[in-house]
């Protein structure tokens, strides 16, 4: 009841009119202890100036396929799209730094795209693309502009399940909408990623639009940045920690691209029961769920529903295990893969690619 309570007075407080002083709620965790519960409206205001959305449009009339607004990482909630303008390629972003640099999702970028960014005041600028890192959804963009306001981060590390998350976009073309949660999850890894990263989960309500803004803690600090919801669900959406992001961001910035390894599969965890029914030893394990064609692993030969028990002689249960011995490891390294098949058992050497900088997941 408390929990519950709290957050209904945060709604009310956040999205009525602010207050000189924020309100506290007793939590259950310490005895006597205090939570504040988020000035929305404050930390809305603080965060605008460093929010952007950002449009794309056609450089040529004749491709007029855009971004797919369908794609398992960012699936809308309503089976079509109501109107063109919902159709409309748009995503949010962040500044990062004062002299026009832009933190926003990959995937809200795109081939033969002209890319536009408008700011809080209503300016609007061309924007280049300095670098994409499509494996982690994130990208760094620029506009020629001087003095812009920059986004304070904060550590993701300390994130607690049940903080408040505030999150900031422009979704399906509403400028600076705000919508309020709290942390659901921590550590979630997406299939639809084929768990490249550890996310964070919240129920702040986001939608096409919002990937590439800003998921914010009371504070007001960047703590993610949103890129996913999950499909027929409500409330369910995905940030990637601001730790993460940061890094990444500097690397794009410095480089203009990762140099990351790609085997060109989608893995998928099974349990003990599943595994028994599949003819295999009854234990959690990883299979081969789909094999990308013209990728490494089609090339070794791999084969849908093969089970991978060892990469490079270490033992492995999940994908995850599998994705932390790739991290290891660059393009054109060689990998023993130890698959086990219903005729038997094989070994399968695979050359590692380069991640591809568009690719359906």
């Amino acid at each position: 009841m408390v929990a519950s309570a709290a957050f209904n007075m945060g709604i009310q407080y956040g999205m009525g009119l602010p207050a000189k002083e924020q309100q506290k709620v007793v939590t259950t965790e310490t005895p006597g202890a205090v939570q504040a519960v988020p000035a929305v409206a404050t930390i809305a205001s603080s965060a605008d100036p460093f929010v952007v959305t950002i449009h794309l449009t056609a450089i040529d009339p004749n491709k007029r396929k855009g971004p797919d607004l369908h794609i398992p990482m960012l699936q809308m909630q309503e089976p079509q799209p109501r109107s063109a303008q919902d159709r409309r390629p748009i995503g949010s972003g962040v500044i990062i730094g004062s002299d026009g640099y832009i933190l926003t999702s990959s995937h809200v970028l795109h081939a033969n795209y002209d890319v536009r960014v408008t700011l809080n005041d209503k300016r609007t600028f061309d924007a280049k693309i300095i670098g994409k890192d499509p494996f982690m959804d994130l990208a760094v963009i620029k506009i020629e502009a001087t003095g812009l306001p920059v986004a304070k981060f904060g550590d993701s590390a300390k994130l607690r399940v049940g903080d408040w998350a505030i999150a900031v976009g422009s979704p399906y073309g509403f400028e600076h909408s705000v919508t309020l949660g709290i942390i659901s999850g921590l550590g979630r890894s997406l299939e639809q990623m084929n768990n490249n990263t550890e996310m964070i989960q919240t129920d702040a309500a986001l939608n096409h639009g919002n990937s590439g803004g800003p998921l914010l803690n009371a504070q007001g600090e960047v703590i993610g940045i949103n890129t996913a919801i999950r499909n027929q669900a409500q409330n369910i959406s995905f940030a990637i920690p601001s730790d993460r992001a940061q890094s990444i961001a500097k690397e794009l910035e410095a480089h203009g691209s990762i140099a990351r390894p790609y085997l060109g599969i989608h893995m998928m965890d099974i349990d003990p029961p599943t595994a028994k029914t599949m003819g295999y030893p009854e234990e959690n394990s990883v299979i081969v769920a789909y094999v990308m064609p013209d990728s490494p692993c089609q090339k070794a030969g791999f084969d849908q529903y093969d089970l991978i028990e060892k990469v490079d002689g270490t033992a492995v249960k999940s994908a995850v295990d599998v994705r932390k011995i790739l991290q290891q490891h660059k393009p054109n390294d060689v990998l023993a893969f130890s698959l086990a098949r219903k005729e038997g058992h094989e070994v399968r050497k695979v050359t590692l690619g380069a991640y591809p900088e568009s690719i359906n997941y």
